[in-house]
């Protein structure tokens, strides 16, 4: 399935924007390729696309978290930055 999808090329992007297949895409490229998809491979195939572009779309945001995990291991960047501060601070204040 993932090597259909690759082949496929994940979503649409058209006016600048990504969106997922239409329907006559993946029904045009599996009649090209003389693969005969099942239905649920169909479908599969429809859903991977959708959830691809719409992950592309909030991956833009500067705080959304990553698409693998769970929301307890996001990272907090306030958090981080406030270590590093701290970090370079004492770092500063130390005598060579």
């Amino acid at each position: 399935m993932t090597r259909y999808w690759a082949d496929l090329g994940f979503a649409s992007f058209s006016a600048g924007y990504w969106e997922k297949f239409a329907p006559s895409n993946i029904e045009s490229w599996a009649r090209v390729t003389a693969l005969p998809l099942l239905p649920w491979e169909f479908k599969a195939l429809f859903a991977m696309s959708a959830a691809y572009a719409n992950q592309i779309v909030l991956s833009e945001k500067p705080h959304c978290p990553p698409p693998f995990g769970s929301h307890t291991d996001y990272v907090d960047r306030d958090s981080v930055a406030s270590q590093f501060e701290r970090m370079f601070r004492s770092m500063s204040k130390r005598k060579p």
